[in-house]
């Protein structure tokens, strides 16, 4: 089977997180920001550039925090470091904003991950258990 792998980077500010808010098909959940690794490119870079791309702040990593797959994805989380900017919601995710799939960035109390449905369910755990 062929994964599709994605990077991902958490991001934590004042004992919160940065999450993908998201509404889709009735469908209630958040995403950690991220996305797919495209040609040529390191997972580092996708991240990095991914960052960029949906929420507008400049990063650099600080370490490799997880590695999940499941049948459709081989995640990478990172850790971010030296977070700049201000967010804004860009990218593909604002060109593909409608009310029936809907993408909004939220910061989080790091203490409140455990009361919404944030995929994947495990890397939501991870982060519960190491950030609280």
């Amino acid at each position: 089977m062929k994964y599709h792998k994605r990077a991902a980077v958490i991001i934590i500010k004042d004992n919160k997180i940065l999450l993908m808010h998201r509404l889709k098909n009735d469908r209630e959940y958040y995403t950690i920001p991220g996305g797919t690794l495209e040609d040529e490119e390191t997972i580092e870079q996708t991240a990095i550039r991914e960052i960029k791309e949906e929420t507008g702040l400049d990063i650099s990593l600080s370490e490799l925090l997880w590695e999940y797959k499941d049948e459709y994805h081989h995640g990478y989380y990172f850790l971010a470091q030296n977070i700049n900017g201000q967010v804004e919601l860009g990218g593909e995710e604002l060109d593909k904003n409608n009310p029936q799939n809907h993408y909004a960035l939220e910061w989080i109390e790091l203490k409140n991950i455990k009361n919404i449905l944030l995929y994947p369910r495990q890397i939501a755990e991870n982060i519960y258990k190491k950030f609280k």
